[in-house]
């Protein structure tokens, strides 16, 4: 987004700031060669993204402040992750958000610079596992009974190593089952776990536990397509415009917001 000085913005008034802004937007959309706006897809992950909850979307608040600041038009769609996934595979859309990068994914689709940190982690229920543990390798599970949301990342690896797995809708959906002690483990990330759990069943919120080893923890991207017109190129100004926030402390000031904690912020 263009900046315009305040003392400007006086003698030209905010019409005029607003017409020189536009012109700027779509200036960029020229250069680049766009269709239209950019869009990028996402799903209910709050609180990191949401399309109707306005308090538990800190990935996509950070998302429409870089594209304000490059000067981008952006669209979110909300559509079912694995909808989305295949729009971005075929270059219908520029992007899904947020994913880790991992090696399958990265086979197939780019991925800007890192966005924030998440910190997985294994939930269960106290009263049903109440000696957890002290996991080193995936095999020390091999005796429980494990949540797994299809198309999460942990998937494959969990397959490989022969678990035993249930496989579930959602996240929300696993946590309910540990509620119930239908399950013995469900990895989610940390604080969308005690989110839903919060949403969902707060009495039942000091009887799930977390294990102190966390399963991974990792940094959430732009899945980017491929196959979208100048996909390189707006990936190439999303970073810069995510580093610009970064360094004029509007990126901790969103975390602020949220009251999330700084060690999850991409420094």
């Amino acid at each position: 987004m263009i900046l315009i000085p305040r003392v400007v913005q006086r003698f030209l008034g905010w019409t005029v700031a607003a017409i020189v802004t536009a012109v700027f937007v779509s200036s960029q959309t020229r250069a680049l060669e766009l269709p239209g706006p950019v869009v990028v897809a996402t799903n209910e992950y709050p609180p990191y993204s949401s399309t109707h909850l306005k308090d538990a979307r800190i990935v996509l608040d950070i998302l429409e402040t870089v594209f304000e600041n490059i000067g981008l038009p952006l669209e979110i769609w909300a559509v079912p992750w694995a909808r989305g996934e295949r729009m971005v595979l075929n270059g219908e859309i520029y992007a899904s958000v947020p994913y880790f990068k991992t090696p399958d994914r990265s086979k197939v689709h780019d991925f800007s610079d890192p966005i924030i940190y998440s910190k997985n982690r294994f939930f269960y229920h106290k009263q049903k596992n109440p000696n957890q543990p002290d996991w080193q390798t995936l095999q020390d599970f091999k005796d429980y009974s494990l949540g797994a949301v299809k198309g999460y990342w942990y998937v494959p690896e969990f397959e490989r190593n022969k678990l035993n797995l249930t496989y579930v809708h959602s996240d929300r959906v696993g946590l309910k089952m540990i509620v119930r002690k239908r399950l013995d483990y469900l990895v989610v990330d940390e604080i969308v776990g005690y989110y839903l759990l919060a949403q969902e069943a707060p009495a039942s919120l000091y009887q799930i536990g977390v294990l102190d080893k966390a399963e991974s923890i990792a940094t959430f991207h732009l899945m980017v397509s491929r196959k979208f017109q100048n996909a390189k190129a707006i990936t190439e100004e999303f970073n810069k415009g995510l580093k610009t926030i970064k360094d004029n402390g509007e990126y901790e000031r969103i975390f602020k917001r949220y009251s999330v904690g700084e060690h999850l912020m991409v420094k």
